[in-house]
């Protein structure tokens, strides 16, 4: 095998220039970020694999949660980084175990004002895929 045969790299990048109606003219929305990009690599050896993606949105503001006077807040850009890796048996019916990093770098970022994101969290988990047949199967 190639290494691109093990190693798939995958990005994708939004640009968006959104407008809003403002006092009769159209205006830029700020409340939208400008660029979102996502980029990473994912690898399957045997019956493990693993997925690194990093995420970048650009400076934008919002005014939920704020008053009227103040107006909408800015609330910068930020990058994260997600780790995702697991095992999936070979049994009948497959069943993976999973752990999960989110933001690894544990960034402090908000998307909404005065509403921190969670920072760092780490998941571990098992998923079972029940198929058509199985379904047929448990049936009397």
């Amino acid at each position: 095998p190639t290494l691109m045969d093990i190693i798939r790299p995958f990005f994708n990048i939004t640009f968006m220039q959104s407008k809003m109606e403002e006092d009769g003219a159209l205006v830029v929305n700020k409340e939208n970020p400008v660029w979102i990009a996502n980029a990473g690599i994912y690898s399957v050896w045997k019956s493990f694999d693993i997925n690194l993606m990093g995420k970048y949105v650009s400076p934008f503001e919002n005014d939920r949660f704020v008053s009227v006077a103040d107006g909408p807040q800015p609330l910068g850009d930020f990058f994260v980084l997600d780790l995702n890796g697991g095992y999936t048996t070979k049994w009948k019916t497959p069943v993976r175990f999973y752990l999960r990093s989110k933001n690894l770098t544990n960034k402090i970022y908000s998307t909404v004002n005065g509403y921190p994101d969670f920072g760092r969290m780490i998941h571990a988990g098992i998923q079972v895929k029940f198929t058509r047949e199985h379904y047929h199967t448990c049936l009397p």
